[in-house]
C-alpha cells in the first residue's frame, strides 16, 4: 500500500512538474519573438509597431520640449552638420536590419558626446559628438544605437525588468540587470562594427573612439546613456570584431553583397540557413 501511494505521489509530482513545464514554456512563447540578427528565439513582449508608437512619442515629447525651450534643431541648428549627419545616417541604415522602416536622424544642441534611440524610427544625436569625431567615428555610433533597435533591446530589457520584479529580491533584480545591460552593449557592438564595413566606413574607427576615451577618461562606464563595458575593454573586443569584418569594407561605397552579409558573415550565421545546411 505505501508501495502504491509513493509512486502515485510521484506520479502526481511528475504531472505537476509537466504542467508548471508546460507553463513555463508557454509563458517564455509569449514574451519572445525571432531575432532578426540571429534567427533565434529571444526575450520581448514588445509589437514592433506598438514599440515604434511609444518610442518616437518619447522623442516627440522631447522634441516639443526643445521647441518650448526655444532650442534649435537638425538643419536649424547647423545645416552643414546635419547634412553630414543625413548623409552619414543614410549609408549605415541601407545596410541595417531595419533599412525597410523609415527612419529620420535628429540633431539637438547639446555639447556632450550622446546619441541614442527610443525603440522607435529616430535616432537621436547631440552636436558635441559630431563636433568630436570624423565621419567613419559617427558612423560607428550611429550603427551601434541603430543596433539596440535591431536587436530589440528596448523591448528586451522592459520585459527583463518585469520578469525581475517578480523576483521580489531588488539586489537580485538590480545585479540581474545590469548583467544583462552590459551583454546587450557587446551585442550591439558587434552588430554596429559589421554596420560600418557593409556601409564602406572604416570599422576600425569603434576601436579609435574607446582608445582616446581611455586615454582621456580611463575606465569610465558613463560615456554613452547605456551600461556601457569600461573603455580598455571596449577598445579591445571592438578590435577584434574590426579584424573579422575587414574583409566586408570597401572604402567609400556600401558592399554589394551587404544585403546577404549582413545575415550571414564571419561573427554569425542566420539559425535558418544553418538548418537548411544542416537538413541538407
Amino acid at each position: 500500500m505505501l508501495l502504491i501511494l509513493t509512486a502515485s505521489t510521484i506520479l502526481s509530482g511528475c504531472q505537476t512538474l509537466q504542467n508548471l513545464d508546460k507553463g513555463l514554456y508557454n509563458v517564455a512563447e509569449s514574451i519572445s519573438e525571432t531575432d532578426r540578427v540571429t534567427g533565434q528565439r529571444t526575450l520581448s513582449a514588445a509589437d514592433r509597431s506598438a514599440q515604434i508608437r511609444q518610442g518616437n512619442a518619447a522623442v516627440e515629447q522631447m522634441l516639443a520640449g526643445e521647441k518650448k525651450a526655444g532650442r534649435k534643431i537638425n538643419a536649424s541648428l547647423d545645416r552643414k552638420q546635419y547634412q553630414r549627419l543625413i548623409r552619414i545616417f543614410d549609408r549605415i541604415h541601407r545596410v541595417s536590419h531595419l533599412s525597410q522602416e523609415r527612419w529620420q536622424p535628429i540633431l539637438i544642441d547639446r555639447d556632450s558626446f550622446n546619441a541614442f534611440t527610443t525603440g522607435g524610427t529616430y535616432i537621436v544625436v547631440h552636436s558635441g559628438l559630431m563636433k568630436q569625431l570624423n565621419d567613419a567615428e559617427v558612423a560607428a555610433v550611429v550603427g551601434h544605437e541603430i543596433a539596440h533597435t535591431v536587436a530589440n533591446h528596448v523591448g528586451e530589457r522592459q520585459t527583463t525588468q518585469q520578469l525581475s520584479a517578480l523576483a521580489s529580491s531588488a539586489a537580485r533584480q538590480k545585479g540581474f540587470q545590469a548583467a544583462y545591460t552590459h551583454e546587450l552593449e557587446r551585442e550591439a557592438d558587434r552588430i554596429g562594427v559589421l554596420y560600418s564595413a557593409l556601409a564602406g566606413y572604416d570599422p576600425y574607427a569603434a576601436t579609435r573612439i574607446w582608445q582616446r576615451q581611455f586615454k582621456e577618461q580611463g575606465n569610465a562606464r558613463s560615456l554613452f546613456a547605456h551600461d556601457h563595458p569600461v573603455n580598455a575593454e571596449r577598445a579591445a573586443e571592438t578590435k577584434v570584431l574590426a579584424n573579422k569584418v575587414k574583409q566586408y569594407y570597401q572604402p567609400g561605397r556600401i558592399n554589394p553583397n551587404a544585403a546577404t552579409l549582413r545575415d550571414n558573415n564571419s561573427l554569425w550565421q542566420k539559425r535558418e540557413n544553418r538548418d537548411q545546411a544542416t537538413a541538407g
